[in-house]
């Protein structure tokens, strides 16, 4: 996989003509978000060293002094419309014509997942999406895929990222907040994508997920899912016997 870097510019520093791969950003949590995505993927660009001193502390940072705020997915969200999806990537992803095995989106029946398996870079992971799911019949002939399909495939994103990045099979995942901003139609003759910024720990918790459909290139839906993970069954079952006064 060819090498693919990201130039950080603070707001106002910018150049002229900005390149796919140029991102600008308007606070130092910002750079802290995309160095915890991106790793050293990153490159901080600064016209003026001592003016941008905060900035560059971030960028120059061990990974292992930041950490993400498992309670605040607009954190992700806010940036991840700015991270180019690599073409080599895509290129990997439109060859695929299978989809991921049903277990990391926690579905019984194979006929029932909409997205392939991984690619990963970094913290973000790419998924190709399908359009044809057993268990969501459309009962109308529309010319663009449904939303509540790309809802669905967004969610089955959020799951198996997390699975991607480490967190067990033996968890129960709760889904606890969720948010999604439409943008424009997702054709049905064209392949689209699925860019997720999973924020996660292998030993459960609190955790989140953000995420971007793609399609030419053009962010066509983006938002992010909140959830919790029970390390075991056990631990959820009680959690729901509480909550159930039992």
């Amino acid at each position: 996989m060819e090498e693919w870097k990201y130039n950080i510019y603070v707001k106002g520093e910018e150049p002229e003509g900005l390149e796919p791969v140029d991102i600008i950003i308007n606070t130092r949590r910002d750079l802290e978000i995309l160095r915890l995505c991106l790793g050293d993927k990153v490159k901080f660009m600064a016209k003026d060293s001592k003016k941008n001193t905060t900035f560059r502390i971030s960028a120059e940072a061990d990974l292992k002094s930041l950490d993400w705020d498992y309670r605040k997915p607009e954190e992700a969200y806010s940036v991840i419309e700015k991270i180019q999806m690599p073409a080599d990537i895509q290129s990997i992803l439109s060859a695929k014509t299978e989809t991921i095995p049903q277990k990391y989106v926690h579905k019984v029946n194979q006929g029932n997942v909409l997205i392939s398996d991984a690619e990963r870079m970094e913290n973000v992971v790419y998924f190709k999406g399908f359009n044809c799911i057993d268990e969501i019949k459309s009962d109308h002939n529309a010319d663009h895929l449904d939303g509540i399909k790309l809802f669905e495939a967004a969610r089955q994103a959020t799951l198996a990222s997390f699975h991607v990045m480490g967190v067990t099979f033996e968890g129960v995942m709760a889904l606890t907040a969720s948010f999604v901003d439409y943008k424009k139609f997702v054709e049905l003759d064209k392949p689209y994508y699925i860019q997720a910024i999973p924020a996660c720990k292998p030993d459960g918790g609190a955790m989140y997920c953000a995420f971007a459909i793609i399609q030419d290139n053009l962010v066509n839906a983006s938002g992010y899912f909140g959830a919790y993970t029970f390390r075991n069954r056990e631990l959820y079952l009680n959690k729901r016997k509480q909550n159930r006064g039992a």
